[in-house]
């Protein structure tokens, strides 16, 4: 399994999908620090990951980085309300 493939399989885990809470900031600073240094191998409790590069890195930070945020939510819509007297074109 190469880190890409890795990657994903920690991602979505054995059922195809993870909770925000599955992400931890040790793995989020672990990530970081690794692509500050210009590494794609990352270890983190006991555990290491090969990334494919560093764009692959990169994604994996946004990814955590947006479902900390919440990010995933659908945001709430707001409108504009028109109205018409009628009598005006």
């Amino acid at each position: 399994m190469d880190g890409f493939e890795q990657e994903a399989w920690w991602a979505n885990g054995p059922t195809g999908k993870q909770a925000m809470t599955d992400w931890t900031e040790v793995e989020l600073s672990a990530l970081r620090r690794a692509y500050a240094s210009g590494t794609t191998r990352v270890s983190y409790d006991g555990k290491s990951v090969d990334y494919g590069s560093a764009e692959d890195l990169l994604a994996r930070i946004r990814t955590i980085e947006r479902a900390i945020a919440g990010v995933g939510r659908p945001l709430p819509v707001a409108g504009l309300a028109g109205f018409s007297r009628g009598d005006r074109a």
